[in-house]
């Protein structure tokens, strides 16, 4: 009998797996088959598959947002400098957090976590009033600050865990050889913690790239990014859903290919903070 349900948990597994994968990943795959569509197969009965695949829609893109090759660089610059500070930051934090006796450290662990239980939208006002006085509204200094803030939080938790798996007997030994704090750090944590901090410094450029909310609320003119440029295909009097699609695939495309590459770095971040050393 256990071989009977070893044998069926061999098949359901990657049955169930598999249909998760596609479940997943079908609205993407539909999204770039429909930003090659003509206009007039789009909202056809049944569903066309098979079709001449047109690149109208792409050129179309770039005719109602004329200024999306700067939305390309403002979102590269905001997502990659935010993305160094936060997890640089996040990274040294989580350090203090995992090796000092810090008086109430859970108590301030938690704290740093707490600011992601309110959706973002709540804090836009206040970071609207506050960047208005200080003059970064529709600066790129003003999305570099605030995506720090929404990582930070996130970078800190998750390189925590990473910095606790690693056992701390291997940087008492190095400051037994001679070592400082900072040297055992940078020649014997950093290196070894190097696949998660990959792992978090690619969700954290992820999160930046994707960020919405604050890009359509801080911006306006010379700092808007690509996410914040579907809703000016949408003022269209007639919105022309092959355009939006293609707009949406040009956002895509970059994170997935930057995932790819990196992927190895994440399997490896993922896996490190499961287990304690």
């Amino acid at each position: 009998m256990e071989e009977f349900i070893a044998y069926l948990r061999k098949i359901i597994v990657p049955i169930v797996l598999v249909g998760l994968v596609i479940v997943c990943f079908f609205p993407i795959f539909y999204i770039v088959l429909t930003s090659f569509k003509p206009a007039d197969l789009v909202f056809s009965m049944p569903p066309v598959w098979i079709f001449k695949p047109t690149l109208k829609a792409y050129y179309r893109v770039f005719e109602l947002v004329p200024d999306f090759p700067t939305r390309v660089f403002n979102s590269t610059v905001v997502a990659v400098v935010s993305t160094f500070f936060a997890t640089t930051i996040g990274t040294l934090a989580a350090y203090a957090l995992s090796r000092f006796e810090i008086k109430a450290k859970e108590h301030f662990a938690f704290f740093i976590l707490s600011t992601r239980f309110a959706p973002p939208v709540g804090f836009v006002v206040p970071f609207y009033l506050i960047f208005s006085e200080v003059a970064l509204i529709d600066t790129l200094t003003g999305l570099f600050l605030v995506h720090i803030m929404i990582n930070l939080s996130f970078t800190v938790w998750m390189m925590r865990g990473i910095f606790d798996s690693i056992p701390v007997e291997y940087e008492e030994a190095a400051m037994v050889d001679g070592m400082t704090r900072f040297q055992a750090l940078r020649r014997i944590v950093l290196p070894a913690a190097k696949g998660g901090i990959a792992a978090t410094a690619i969700f954290a450029m992820i999160m930046s790239w994707n960020e919405f909310v604050f890009a359509l609320t801080l911006c306006n003119l010379r700092a808007n990014t690509l996410p914040i440029a579907l809703p000016k295909l949408d003022q269209m009097s007639i919105v022309q859903w092959e355009v939006v699609c293609a707009c949406g695939t040009m956002i895509i495309i970059p994170m997935v290919l930057f995932t790819f590459l990196g992927q190895r770095y994440l399997i490896r971040g993922l896996t490190m903070g499961t287990v304690r050393g």
